[in-house]
C-alpha cells in the first residue's frame, strides 16, 4: 500500500509548547505524533520512504489540516516521531467548500469486493457514501464484518483518503432498504428545490442512475451517456458566485450490484425519484471496474458544468472563441501554402 500522505486520527496528535527561541511564536502549540516501530505508518517511512531524521514527510490530520513538511525524528528505541507543525491549522476541520461534490449511492456488494471498491472510491472522491440494498443483493452480505465492525470500513476509507493526500473523510449511512430510502430520506438528504429559508448557496443535485445497456435485447435500457445529461434545474443568472449565486452543484450517483438493477421495477422507482439513467455502453463490466470509471466521468461531468455557468457570465472564454479562430487561421495558413506551391 502507497502512503502519499500519512494521515491520523485527532485524538494521536500530541500537543506541546513551542520553544520561544526557534522565532515561530512564543507559546504557540505544536502537534508531535508518536509511533511504535511496529506501526505501518512507521514502518512505510522506513521501509518505502526511507527517511532519516531531520528528513521532511507529508501529514494530516482526519477531517484536520495538513502539512508537507513534517520533520522525523528517529529515536533509540527504534519509534518514530513526526514534528507536525503548528497544531491549530491541523486540528481545524476543514471548509465544507472542499468536499468532494460527487456522491455515491452503492448497493451491498459481496465483502471482497466492497473492500477493494471503497478505497478506489474515496481516491477518486466522494462526498457522502450511501450503501443499500437492491433486489439481486444477496442477504448474506449483510452480515460483512465491514458493516459489523466500523473500524475496519473506516481503514478502507482512511486507505483511499492516503492515496489521494485527502483529509475529508466522506460521511457513510446504510440503509437496508432502497424503497423507504428513497421515498423517506432523499428528499431530506437531496432537496430538489430549496425551501423558503434556504441561504444563497443552496446546492442543487444532478441524480443519476448507472445501468448497463444491452443493444440486442434491452428493452428498458437507456443509450444515453454522462456527456448526454440534461440539467434540470434553472442556471443562475449570476453564475456560480456571488450573493445570489447558487452553490455549486452535486451529483448523486446510484449504482447497482454486479448483476444491475432489477429490471424494470427499480429502473422506474428511481425515475420517480428523479434520477436519470445512463451507461457506460453494451460491454459486461465488474463492479470494480465500472465504479471507478463511472466516478471519473461523474467530477469530469461537474467540472464541465462549472465552466458551461461561468462561460455564460462571460467569466471564462468560450473555447469556441478562442479555437475557431484558430482553426480558421491554420486553414489560412494551409491555403496561403498550398497556393504557394502551385506557382
Amino acid at each position: 500500500m502507497r502512503l502519499n500522505r500519512l494521515l491520523f486520527e485527532a485524538e494521536e496528535i500530541n500537543l506541546t509548547l513551542r520553544n520561544p527561541q526557534d522565532g515561530r511564536g512564543e507559546g504557540e502549540e505544536s502537534a508531535i505524533v508518536r509511533l511504535g516501530q511496529d506501526d505501518a505508518r512507521a514502518q512505510h517511512v522506513r521501509k518505502v520512504l526511507r527517511a532519516k531524521t531531520g528528513d521532511e514527510v507529508r501529514v494530516g490530520v482526519l477531517n484536520g489540516g495538513r502539512n508537507d513538511r513534517a520533520v522525523v525524528e528517529w529515536t533509540e528505541g527504534g519509534e518514530l516521531h513526526l514534528a507536525m507543525g503548528p497544531s491549530l491549522p491541523l486540528l481545524t476541520p476543514p471548509s465544507e467548500a472542499l468536499r468532494p461534490r460527487v456522491d455515491v449511492l452503492l448497493a451491498m456488494q459481496a465483502p471482497l469486493r466492497m473492500e477493494r471498491i471503497i478505497p478506489h472510491m474515496v481516491a477518486l472522491g466522494v462526498g457522502r457514501l450511501l450503501i443499500t440494498s437492491a433486489k439481486k443483493v444477496e442477504k448474506s452480505y449483510w452480515g460483512s464484518h465491514l458493516l459489523r465492525e466500523p473500524q475496519a470500513l473506516r481503514e478502507l476509507v482512511v486507505e483511499g483518503l492516503s492515496q489521494a493526500g485527502d483529509t475529508i473523510v466522506p460521511d457513510i449511512i446504510i440503509d437496508r432498504r432502497l424503497k423507504r430510502f428513497l421515498s423517506d430520506k432523499l428528499e431530506v438528504l437531496y432537496p430538489s428545490s430549496p425551501p423558503p429559508s434556504a441561504s444563497s448557496s443552496f446546492q442543487h443535485t444532478l441524480r443519476v442512475l448507472s445501468h448497463p445497456f444491452r443493444a440486442l435485447h434491452d428493452s428498458v435500457g437507456v443509450d444515453t451517456r454522462f456527456r448526454q445529461l440534461s440539467w434540470p434545474f434553472p442556471v443562475p443568472k449570476n453564475g456560480l458566485k456571488g450573493e445570489t449565486a447558487v452553490g455549486q452543484p452535486r451529483l448523486l450517483l446510484a449504482i447497482g450490484p454486479e448483476s444491475g438493477w432489477e429490471e424494470p421495477y427499480e429502473l422506474e422507482l428511481f425515475r420517480e425519484h428523479g434520477f436519470q439513467q445512463i451507461t457506460l455502453g453494451p460491454r459486461v463490466l465488474r463492479t470494480e471496474t465500472a465504479v471507478p470509471a463511472l466516478l471519473a466521468l461523474a467530477h469530469d461531468h461537474l467540472h464541465a458544468l462549472d465552466e458551461q455557468w461561468e462561460r455564460s457570465i462571460g467569466r471564462i472564454a468560450s473555447p469556441q472563441d478562442d479555437s475557431g479562430a484558430a482553426l480558421e487561421g491554420s486553414r489560412s495558413d494551409i491555403r496561403d501554402k498550398k497556393d504557394k506551391s502551385l506557382q
